[in-house]
């Protein structure tokens, strides 16, 4: 049950908080530091870079790799979009 309660809070803050309101955060700066690892995050359809926001701040993935993120729009086709 603590698990099932963690998880719906996080999913709840992700889809309803971060993604809208917090994908333009600042990105960590890249540190040039031979063997330190690089990473490039990549979100899934319906999402945008505040999907990984808490993974990059508070000290947690970028203060031991170089992480990067990026923004994709979905595509939508000229059939598929709404007319004026």
């Amino acid at each position: 049950m603590k698990v099932w309660l963690a998880e719906t809070w996080r999913s709840f803050k992700v889809f309803n908080i971060d993604q809208p309101w917090r994908a333009d955060y600042p990105e960590p700066a890249i540190v040039p530091q031979p063997g330190r690892p690089a990473v490039l995050f990549i979100h899934g359809y319906m999402c945008n870079r505040g999907t990984w926001r808490p993974w990059l701040t508070s000290g947690g993935l970028a203060a031991r790799w170089n992480c990067a993120t990026v923004n994709w729009n979905p595509y939508l086709p000229r059939s598929t979009a709404i007319p004026n």
